[in-house]
């Protein structure tokens, strides 16, 4: 959970899943409590778009998205340390590998997505325990 200022209309804290990194940059994923209606209709915006809920994250009430047709790089890796130590409960949970899989899954198919990023993703999202490693000291 981060406060994210580059949302609209208003910024707000989001729940982000954390992908991997890029040299200092944070690789994430937003989960949205609803679809953006933009998506609706366009193919290969829907097909990018993973449920998750409760089962899969705790921290969710609701079946929410997660939106993998864009990769938001805003934060340094230093922010996302910075947060999780900081406030232990912003590392909310470690997604299911099936879930991971099925993210990786519509990662690969966004056009909208690099193939180096594709890649650092896809390896990412297969080891969970790296956000792990920067929780509480």
């Amino acid at each position: 959970l981060m406060y994210c200022p580059f949302t609209t209309p208003d910024p707000k804290e989001k729940f982000l899943v954390f992908c991997g990194t890029d040299d200092d940059r944070a690789l994430l994923l937003m989960i949205n409590s609803d679809m953006p209606s933009f998506v609706f209709g366009v193919d290969h915006l829907e097909a990018c778009q993973v449920e998750v809920d409760s089962t899969d994250c705790q921290c969710l009430n609701r079946i929410s998205m997660v939106n993998c047709a864009e990769v938001i790089e805003y934060f340094s890796v230093r922010d996302v340390i910075r947060a999780v130590r900081g406030t232990p409960s912003a590392a909310k949970s470690v997604l299911p590998e099936e879930k991971r899989a099925e993210i990786a899954f519509a990662v690969d198919g966004a056009r909208a997505v690099s193939p180096w990023h594709k890649e650092v993703i896809a390896d990412g999202l297969y080891q969970p325990d790296v956000i792990g490693s920067i929780g509480p000291s």
